[in-house]
């Protein structure tokens, strides 16, 4: 009876596992391997740290912002013309046996033209000299002449003008016949000893239209070394170190100054520094500054950022292992960083790997790249018989930093920011012919990303 009992209760449990087996559509041979335990590798201890190496250090270029400051010369033309007389001089002189000359010496309508360094202002002269002899007048004569007045606009290093220069060219002088035609003449070098006193007036009288910049460039200064807000978010510093006047541009229609500051700008999340005030440097010169400049702009974020991103990412799933970071710790190492790993997963532990930060292709993201281990670190994984790059590399691409701007948001933004600084007197306008991702760096407990751009900036007077 026992006996009879056991055996069914083996068929039923035989019948049953069958069962079970055929309606699942899998036989005993086909049944898929189990995954592999949380921690089924656990990396060795970590070794002591090596001695550390030497990373290079990144610094940017400094960068030249040019600024195109431009005004009408009809706004100049105006003041002058009002200004300086119509008339010249008049007066008398002898010559001797042939009596005396009067003369006057009226000018025509300026006109106005810049080169390379100056400012030219010309207007036409003419003159009427008269010969007289007791109550008798018995000789005239028409003589013409160009006044020619040169204004340096290439400022010295107090930006300050230089004295203007002016000149007197006759084109048609100016000879009489006396003594009924037995003595000849020529009044023309003693009219034009009469016109210098004139002329020394009207080069003082250009020479007063002309500002003293000195205090206006003082106050420029210090605005364009303070912190400044932006419209939506971060922070503007420019870091001004120096400012350089290039050569003019020729017209007959405009006056158009053109200068460079030299400067390290920063965008910063925000404007929370101190920025000591700095003396105005003396105006340097190049007259071969170009027509754009090349910026760098430095992006700053905390390089923590890379930690968040990592506690984010999701598990790495390469060389047949799974790796969760459980967490990670991001440090500078000069302008690379070393980032510590507490890894989770098929494989636990923690891990030390070296990186390069990265900011270039479309410039949307910071990233990390070069991954490495030190000796030591890769005797570590191999003693588990893992494939530590492949591991590695995947865990340095699962992070990444978004800038502060994009390359394409800044060509987007820069002039619509520009537009925004104008005036009702003085309209700003930036011009940006391309700008591209320019590298990344540490700094500190900061990240760095340059973003490159070559453009101007204009101001024009309205």
């Amino acid at each position: 009876m026992f006996r009879t009992s056991a055996v069914r209760g083996a068929c039923r449990l035989l019948g049953a596992t069958w069962l079970a087996g055929c309606a699942a559509g899998v036989g005993p041979a086909e049944s898929t391997p189990a995954a592999p335990a949380e921690c089924a590798v656990l990396l060795p201890p970590a070794p002591a740290p090596p001695a550390p190496t030497v990373a290079p250090i990144r610094a940017p270029r400094e960068s030249q912002l040019v600024v195109h400051a431009e005004a009408p010369l009809t706004t100049l033309a105006l003041a002058l013309e009002q200004r300086i007389q119509k008339r010249l001089a008049e007066g008398r002189f002898g010559i001797g046996l042939g009596g005396t000359v009067t003369y006057s010496v009226e000018r025509g309508a300026l006109s106005f033209s810049v080169t390379s360094t100056s400012l030219v202002i010309e207007a036409p002269v003419s003159a009427r000299a008269e010969a007289c002899r007791g109550q008798g007048c018995y000789a005239s004569c028409e003589p013409q002449a160009v006044v020619r007045a040169s204004v340096p606009l290439l400022l010295r290093p107090d930006y300050r003008f230089e004295p203007c220069a002016i000149s007197l060219k006759f084109t048609r002088g100016c000879k009489v016949q006396a003594l009924g035609g037995l003595l000849s003449i020529d009044v023309t070098p003693t009219l034009e000893s009469k016109l210098q006193p004139e002329l020394a007036k009207v080069s003082r009288q250009i020479d007063q239209q002309l500002p003293d910049l000195r205090a206006d460039v003082e106050r420029a200064w210090a605005e364009l070394a303070t912190p400044r807000p932006l419209p939506l978010s971060g922070c503007l510093l420019l870091q001004p170190r120096a400012i350089v006047q290039g050569a003019l541009t020729p017209s007959t229609t405009t006056l158009r100054a053109n200068f460079a500051v030299l400067a390290m700008p920063e965008l910063r999340s925000r404007c929370d520094d101190e920025i000591p005030p700095q003396a105005l440097p003396p105006l340097a010169r190049d007259l071969a500054l170009p027509e754009e400049g090349a910026v760098l702009l430095g992006m700053v974020t905390p390089l923590a950022g890379f930690e968040r991103s990592f506690l984010a990412a999701a598990p790495v799933q390469t060389s047949q292992r799974s790796l969760r970071i459980t967490g990670a710790r991001v440090a500078a190492r000069a302008s690379d960083v070393d980032v510590a790993f507490e890894l989770g997963g098929d494989v636990c532990g923690t891990a030390t790997v070296a990186a390069v930060p990265d900011f270039s292709g479309d410039g949307q993201l910071v990233r990390l790249a070069h991954a490495t281990l030190s000796v030591g670190e890769r005797a570590r994984w191999r003693a588990r018989r893992i494939d530590s790059q492949s591991l590695i590399d995947a865990l340095i691409a699962s992070s990444h930093v978004t800038p502060l701007l994009s390359v394409s948001a800044f060509r987007d933004a820069a002039p619509t920011l520009a537009q925004a600084l104008s005036r009702p007197s003085l309209q700003i306008s930036a011009k940006v012919s391309s700008a591209r991702a320019a590298g990344a760096a540490a700094r500190g407990e900061d990240l760095v990303a340059w973003l490159e751009a070559r453009g101007s900036v204009t101001l024009q007077q309205k």
